[in-house]
């Protein structure tokens, strides 16, 4: 089970499905990795809720 970034808990990908994160550097002069996080469905509807709506 993975962990969320977020708030650390551990959730289940089959019942629970989370988001996963992706960070990019902003400028990119060479062959970076791009970092990825796990988030948790509760963390990921707060995140999003961050948003503006169109």
């Amino acid at each position: 089970m993975p962990i969320c970034n977020s708030c650390g808990k551990t959730f289940n990908i089959d019942k629970k499905p989370g988001g996963l994160l992706f960070s990019h550097p902003k400028t990119v002069k060479k062959a970076v990795l791009v970092k990825k996080y796990h988030i948790c469905q509760e963390c990921e509807k707060k995140i999003i809720s961050g948003f503006r709506k169109r």
